[in-house]
């Protein structure tokens, strides 16, 4: 999660931040990787990431985005705070059924 304090208070642009996701799936152990960017106008970008075991494109769509199989977003006119109840319900309600464990 990036919000708008941590973005001016790094001088940052959004390019800036660009990968993080990326990042963040490049450790053992993590399959889905998601990174929430608050934007100067209050909405927020989210980013999915997955190594190619869960397919989260589902989930972005239902926030109203869209993608591929394994890289998806959206843009989500949400607080942090009720963006990430949401999407990470929506993204461990995924796994689990992927996972066959629903």
């Amino acid at each position: 999660v990036i919000d708008q304090k941590m973005m001016d208070d790094a001088k940052a642009t959004n390019a800036d931040v660009e990968g993080f996701s990326d990042f963040v799936r490049t450790i053992r152990g993590v399959e889905v990787a998601m990174m929430v960017l608050e934007n100067a106008d209050g909405s927020c970008r989210l980013n999915f990431r997955s190594k190619g075991k869960y397919i989260i494109n589902g989930v972005a769509s239902e926030l109203g985005g869209g993608g591929h199989k394994f890289a998806a977003g959206a843009i989500v006119n949400e607080s942090i705070e009720t963006l990430l109840l949401s999407a990470v319900g929506k993204t461990k309600s995924a796994i689990i059924t992927q996972s066959g464990q629903a």
